[in-house]
């Protein structure tokens, strides 16, 4: 059964109410923020390249559960916490053409994913099994793993009707 958008924000909400105590549980919430921050940037910047009303508003949708689990993620950093711990996607920014190519955008957006999946996945490998944090880093994977086979599906889309 697919989870619905809204799910995997109230899990994390659910597991940072109920078990973040420490600051190693905050700053891993913490990185895992930035991973989410940096996948949002790629969608963005997929969504500026959409070549279809349908992608458009698939990656609006995508979009919005993405911004529900980055809120969600902000609740479990330290209160006097901004933003994440880990360096941001400006460099990023600013190698990327005014006007931006769909291809070239998808093919960033799903080796950013792919490179934030392996990251929040070697955080949770490194914690105890029953721990909250490694729910929360399980959870946050899951979303990244959705979105980066929702848009290979749009890749492998996009090259059938190229083959066409």
């Amino acid at each position: 059964m697919k989870k619905s958008e809204s799910s995997y924000a109230d899990d994390i909400r659910v597991l940072c109410s109920d078990g973040f105590t420490g600051t190693a549980d905050r700053m891993t919430a913490t990185a895992a923020l930035g991973s989410v921050e940096k996948v949002i940037s790629a969608e963005v910047y997929l969504k500026d390249a959409a070549i279809s009303l349908a992608q458009e508003e698939k990656l609006s949708s995508l979009l919005d559960e993405m911004h529900d689990v980055a809120d969600a993620l902000g609740l479990c950093q330290d209160p006097g916490a901004s933003g994440s711990s880990r360096p941001s996607s400006a460099g990023l920014d600013e190698m990327r053409p005014a006007l931006p190519n769909w291809w070239f955008a998808l093919s960033e957006m799903l080796q950013v994913c792919e490179r934030e999946i392996e990251f929040v996945a070697s955080i949770g490998r490194g914690q105890r099994r029953d721990e909250p944090v490694r729910q929360l880093c399980n959870t946050v994977v899951r979303v990244l793993r959705k979105h980066y086979q929702e848009m290979l599906g749009e890749a492998e889309d996009w090259m059938d009707m190229t083959d066409a």
